[in-house]
């Protein structure tokens, strides 16, 4: 599924809660550590404490979320969406982000 970085986040902290956070899952692991995939580099990878206790996954400094509408792999219907009070942007392999319109 694709990733998504809120423009309203800063580096360590998550300010999507509540009806944010259930339309925009953040990407959470149980592992303090998250371990790369093909594509990912390792040391981009990072985990913070979100406010409700959970390890959110950030990728070069971004805090990694997906999208309730993207239903399907490939799916990237939150690109560029403006809700929550901020600017969604995909998450690229290299960290940075996608800022081209869908």
């Amino acid at each position: 599924m694709a990733l998504y970085a809120f423009a309203n986040d800063t580096a360590g902290k998550s300010t999507c809660t509540g009806t944010c956070a259930s339309n925009w899952p953040p990407y959470t692991t149980s592992n303090i550590i998250p371990k790369a995939g093909p594509g990912v580099t390792q040391n981009l990878l990072s985990s913070f404490t979100r406010p409700d206790a959970t390890a959110q996954i950030a990728y070069s400094g971004h805090a990694l979320y997906t999208y309730k509408g993207d239903t399907a792999a490939g799916d990237t219907k939150g690109q560029g969406v403006n809700s929550d009070g901020g600017l969604w942007n995909l998450v690229a392999p290299n960290g940075s982000l996608i800022t081209s319109a869908k």
